[in-house]
């Protein structure tokens, strides 16, 4: 049976939950706990499968409780429910925070949120699965992020060039979608590319991510490789829109087909940047669940509009992960 905590500093709310998840008591395991140093000590006696916490809470907030969380079981997945939207304290935690949710929120759809994590995880061997969710965030191109900084620190920075740049890099696009899908920075918003999530997340807080250490990972792997996938997922996901317009999708039909092909080398660099010695494909759809894209991109990654070759794919899959690190 799969185990769940939940922590929050106030009682009432605690019992609302308890009221609110009663139906899946026999699938799932509770605890209900006030406050982090309680949750803490009940994380010690028993691994825990998925922690859902508060961010403002007494004593330790919710980004300490996390931040504590990843350290002590870095299998679990950890998502933060609360009608708290201090945007420093929430980018301080940004590293140990899967998704954010916001109070309050429906009963089904939290149900749903936590279902598809524990049903995507249950598809990865044990140790890949605690690897991806000891991430903190993917790497990204050392040469993007320098000319991503470069065009911010402009007296009247260009958005738009902003998101052409994260567009070429899969890292930085993965990033800013887990952003604003979540519930971050407020209300999760239908997002129709890379380009809009920057527009939509603003030059203030992009400006504030990439100082982070958590914001955007320069891990040591290959940058011409990573470059290449960068490149190749934007050919993939302009190629991917198109065929959905042909094909008379819906607007948003066809900006979920656009973000899927975003993301169709995901499963390669989750696997590179967690040191698998496989590409797992699952790697990437439970990733997708775990950061809360919607479905319909979890839908249009299993159908994408188009083939998931790229120019040289070929040459790369026959390189062993391992070699794509660099000194």
């Amino acid at each position: 049976m799969k185990r769940l905590l939940f922590v929050d500093d106030e009682p009432n709310l605690l019992a609302g939950l308890r009221r609110m998840l009663r139906s899946e008591r026999k699938e799932w395991e509770m605890d209900f706990v006030e406050g982090g140093e309680e949750a803490l000590a009940r994380l010690d006696q028993k691994q825990t499968d998925v922690v859902i916490s508060d961010m403002r809470m007494p004593r330790m907030n919710g980004a300490e409780f996390l931040n504590q969380v990843q350290q002590r079981q870095p299998a679990t997945a950890r998502i933060c429910l609360s009608g708290f939207s201090d945007g420093a304290l929430i980018l301080r935690g940004l590293g140990s925070i899967h998704q954010y949710l916001n109070k309050p929120c429906e009963s089904g759809h939290l149900i749903a949120t936590l279902r598809h994590i524990l049903q995507a995880a249950a598809r990865l061997p044990a140790e890949l699965h605690e690897r991806l969710c000891a991430l903190t965030c993917l790497p990204v191109a050392r040469a993007t992020l320098q000319k991503l900084k470069t065009v911010l620190a402009l007296e009247e920075p260009c958005l738009h060039e902003v998101g052409r740049l994260a567009s070429l890099d899969l890292g930085m696009s993965c990033r800013l979608l887990q952003l604003v899908h979540s519930g971050f920075f407020g209300t999760p918003r239908h997002v129709e590319s890379v380009e809009d999530a920057c527009r939509l997340l603003g030059v203030a807080k992009l400006k504030k991510l990439v100082d982070l250490p958590d914001g955007f990972s320069t891990q040591e792997v290959d940058q011409e490789w990573l470059a290449g996938l960068g490149r190749g997922a934007d050919r993939v996901s302009r190629a991917n829109f198109r065929l959905a317009q042909e094909r008379g999708l819906s607007q948003r039909e066809c900006d979920y087909s656009r973000l899927a092909g975003t993301l169709q080398g995901l499963p390669e660099l989750a696997c590179t940047a967690c040191g698998w010695p496989a590409v797992v494909n699952e790697a990437g759809l439970f990733l997708i669940r775990l950061w809360g894209l919607p479905e319909g991109v979890y839908d249009a990654s299993h159908r994408p509009e188009v083939g998931f070759d790229l120019p040289g794919i070929a040459s790369i899959q026959t390189q062993s992960i391992a070699n794509r690190a660099s000194a």
